[in-house]
């Protein structure tokens, strides 16, 4: 999703974000989207968007917080992450209709739908607690982990 910061010039289309800068993390799906865009852009003959790439350590959530302070005008993130930091960084401005890449489903959604997909009874999700064990289940999987990563002991 696009999303815009609070000095960002007003864009209506897709084809408005021509000649534009647009900051995104590095190794990113929305860069393979820009690039997508440029693509099409530079055979209608328009100029193409500015990508300004960011670090990689950086999260979209410190990208959303840089936008919203207004340090550049644009960039891509996921829109189910704008839709929730839209309301802690009230600044930015999310453009839900302009697409930038259609067709893509989040796990959760498409997961359901597949063909060996079971939803999981309420049996199966009970606490280790409720079947006779007293340490939560966080603290099993952390201390079996802890185990497996030790080297195997020799015996003489």
């Amino acid at each position: 999703m696009l999303v815009s910061g609070p000095g960002a010039p007003a864009v209506a289309k897709l084809d408005d974000l021509s000649g534009k800068k647009v900051n995104v993390r590095q190794a990113s799906s929305y860069l393979e989207s820009l690039n997508a865009l440029n693509e099409k852009l530079g055979g209608a003959s328009k100029p193409r968007v500015q990508i300004v790439t960011m670090p990689d350590a950086l999260e979209d959530e410190d990208v959303l917080e840089m936008l919203n302070a207004g340090l550049f005008d644009f960039t891509v993130v996921d829109s189910r992450k704008a839709k929730l930091w839209a309301q802690t960084v009230p600044q930015i401005r999310m453009h839900e209709d302009i697409v930038l890449r259609s067709g893509e489903r989040s796990v959760g959604r498409s997961a359901s739908k597949a063909p060996n997909f079971k939803p999981r009874s309420k049996a199966s999700t009970r606490t280790r607690a409720s079947r006779g064990s007293s340490r939560p289940a966080w603290q099993t999987i952390r201390r079996n982990s802890a185990r497996s990563r030790k080297a195997p002991r020799v015996r003489r």
